[in-house]
């Protein structure tokens, strides 16, 4: 009877007041016992709620972050592709410009008497040659930009791997309480009720 009185007027982590049960001829008041019952089941359901919602909005995170991850390497992949081809276009103009700037030379060399024409075609590989440079211009400066783009993406997917680690953890931190507290709270609810039990069954 003692272990009874103990058990049922001991205060709830949640902030809940002492139950002051009154006394009957052979114990506390049934209706008021069961009434205090139901209320630290409600409680207990509540923050198992509040437990669960929280593990559900790491998830959301946790899910948020893999798509951006997955969206940046995809993006990655993207730029790689780009860049390979723009080197290949640069490669192939450059084998064009090569091979047409040598016949050009061999045409002055057997027509000097064409030295208009000359000019024009040495003219026009100027342009060409500046043309070229141009590009390889273009190229490293695209070059540096995907590099610095590289950069920043590894340095993203590094922050949402300490986040994705950083979430589980939680989420891991988070099942390990909730489990223990609904090991208490079922543990302690079945005290209660075997307690009320053999109450009941000595009234």
């Amino acid at each position: 009877m003692e272990q009874m009185r103990k058990i049922v007027t001991e205060k709830e982590s949640g902030g809940r007041p002492k139950p002051g049960f009154g006394t009957a001829p052979f114990g506390f008041k049934k209706n008021e016992v069961l009434e205090y019952i139901k209320a630290a089941e409600a409680e207990m359901r509540s923050s198992v709620a509040s437990y669960e919602n929280k593990l559900a909005e790491q998830a959301t995170a946790l899910s948020m972050a893999l798509r951006e991850k997955e969206k940046l390497i995809a993006e990655i992949n993207t730029l790689s592709k780009k860049v390979m081809q723009l080197s290949v276009n640069v490669d192939e103009q450059k084998s064009e410009l090569a091979a047409e700037n040598n016949v050009l030379r061999t045409r002055v060399a057997n027509l000097l008497e064409v030295e208009k024409r000359n000019e024009m075609v040495t003219e026009k590989l100027n342009n060409l040659t500046s043309k070229c440079e141009y590009m390889e211009a273009g190229k490293k400066a695209l070059q540096d930009t995907i590099a610095e783009k590289e950069a920043i993406i590894l340095e993203q997917l590094k922050r949402f791997s300490e986040v994705e680690r950083a979430l589980k953890l939680e989420i891991e931190k988070i099942r390990i309480e909730t489990d223990g507290r609904l090991q208490a709270y079922e543990l302690k609810l079945r005290l209660i009720k075997e307690n009320l039990e053999k109450t009941i069954n000595l009234i």
